[in-house]
């Protein structure tokens, strides 16, 4: 729901857009997230858009299922090129293969919708010459509340959230993609289940979609 919060990190972005653009939801004021709501973000913003740029996609993440959903939708899709060796690139360089337009700066874009509107290229290409590539880093763990103890039989989890949670660390941050390979569960399930284990604060989330485990798992 528009009066929802979510991440909460994000409500001054909030407020920035409703200043000066529009916030617009499918859902009614109070609507909690949920798991299948964020799929069906995808494909509005998609819809929305003319094109989609990806600038970083692991090879199983939720940039991807932009992308995918752009191209359904008759929309461009452009990627970010990278090192070939690094996880968070594998996606963008796929798309490129596939036959993404490559983009190094603005005008790479601008360029092919140059006969649609009018724009001032001139201008595009005196911005830096490249989008920048960060690679993955492992950020430093932000700091937690101390770890609950936590029954299967205090609460109801699902078979995913459990393997989940017993994978996760509550000290080292672990990335989305390294956790879907070791749980060896569907991306979409992860990171649905991931999704309801943050809203019941039973994992924690840092920057870079990785997450540590706040509670303490105990037959």
């Amino acid at each position: 729901g528009l009066d929802v919060h979510y991440p909460y990190e994000s409500r001054y972005l909030y407020e920035d857009v409703a200043a000066s653009g529009v916030l617009f939801s499918e859902y009614p004021p109070g609507t909690e997230p949920a798991p299948g709501h964020f799929p069906v973000r995808n494909r509005i913003l998609s819809g929305l858009s003319l094109a989609a740029l990806v600038v970083e996609a692991p090879e199983r993440s939720g940039a991807l299922i932009t992308a995918m959903t752009a191209l359904e939708q008759g929309r461009d899709v452009f990627a970010v090129p990278g090192p070939i060796d690094a996880p968070t690139s594998v996606g963008c360089n796929r798309l490129i293969r596939d036959g993404a337009g490559l983009v190094t700066d603005a005008s790479d874009i601008l360029r092919e919708y140059e006969g649609r509107f009018t724009l001032d290229l001139k201008e595009a290409r005196e911005e830096p010459e490249t989008l920048g590539y960060q690679a993955r880093t492992v950020p430093e763990p932000k700091p937690v509340a101390p770890a609950l103890s936590l029954s299967r039989g205090d609460v109801e989890l699902t078979d995913d959230q459990i393997a989940i949670l017993k994978a996760l660390s509550d000290t080292e941050p672990m990335q989305v993609d390294d956790l879907t390979e070791l749980v060896d569960i569907p991306t979409r399930r992860v990171l649905s289940a991931l999704t309801v284990l943050e809203i019941d604060q039973y994992v924690v989330q840092h920057a870079g979609k990785h997450y540590t485990r706040a509670v303490t798992l105990t037959e």
